[in-house]
C-alpha cells in the first residue's frame, strides 16, 4: 500500500507547480486566497483559504481549489454573491473579504 502511495506521488511531481501565495494580490477569488463568507440565510460567517487538494484542510482553515465552494467563489469579489450546491440544497453566500498572504485585496 505505501508503495502504491509513493507510485502515485512520483507520477503526479512532474505536473506540479510551486506558487509563492506571499507574492499574490488582487482583488478576485483565486487560488491562495483567503475568503471570508457569509451565508445570506443564517448569517454564520467562515473563513478560509484556497489551496491545492492535497494541502487543504477544513480544520486548519484551507479547502480544496476543486471543492464545490471554492469553485462557486472563484473569480467573484469583494461583496459578490455565490450559489453553493450543498447538502441542505442551494445556499447563498455573500464574499464579505479577499485577502492574500493576510492583505487585503
Amino acid at each position: 500500500m505505501l508503495e502504491a502511495r509513493i507510485r502515485d506521488l512520483e507520477s503526479r511531481l512532474p505536473r506540479c507547480n510551486v506558487i509563492d501565495i506571499n507574492s499574490m494580490s488582487g482583488d478576485t477569488v483565486a487560488f491562495g486566497a483567503t475568503v471570508e463568507i457569509r451565508d445570506l440565510e443564517t448569517e454564520e460567517t467562515k473563513k478560509f483559504t484556497l489551496l491545492g487538494a492535497d494541502e487543504a484542510d477544513y480544520k486548519n482553515g484551507s479547502i480544496s481549489v476543486h471543492s464545490p465552494m471554492a469553485q462557486a467563489l472563484l473569480g467573484k469579489e469583494e461583496g459578490e454573491e455565490a450559489t453553493v450546491n450543498a447538502p441542505r440544497g442551494q445556499v447563498e453566500y455573500q464574499i464579505v473579504s479577499v485577502r492574500y498572504n493576510g492583505r487585503e485585496a
